[in-house]
């Protein structure tokens, strides 16, 4: 299909140029923007949404779907941001081997 419109575009243009007399060189310009109208006319049609497409499948799982509700206080959530270290979020090992001696003891 793309060939197709190249070769019209492209080749059959430059020879119906050289070959029409000057009065219907209009229709050089016709057939220009009737190949390219068409041609994405096709390429919508061709890549057109459908039902059956396999791409749209929601795959459902009971696992998923099965959740334990989660219970939480206030005071469970304050000691579980309590019991979270620097270290643990990373802070203390990323950064240490840039850090001057003298701030790492602030940390």
């Amino acid at each position: 299909m793309v060939v197709v419109y190249i070769y019209i575009t492209r080749i059959a243009l430059k020879f119906m140029e050289v070959v029409l007399p000057f009065q219907y060189t209009w229709c050089t310009d016709l057939l220009n923007e009737a190949a390219t109208i068409a041609f994405f006319c096709i390429t919508g049609w061709k890549f057109r949404p459908y039902v059956a497409n396999p791409y749209y499948k929601i795959v459902e799982e009971e696992d998923d779907l099965e959740m334990e509700p989660m219970v939480m206080d206030s005071d469970t959530l304050r000691n579980r941001a309590n019991n979270v270290t620097r270290e643990d979020a990373g802070v203390g090992l990323i950064f240490c081997s840039s850090i001057p001696s003298y701030i790492k003891h602030q940390l």
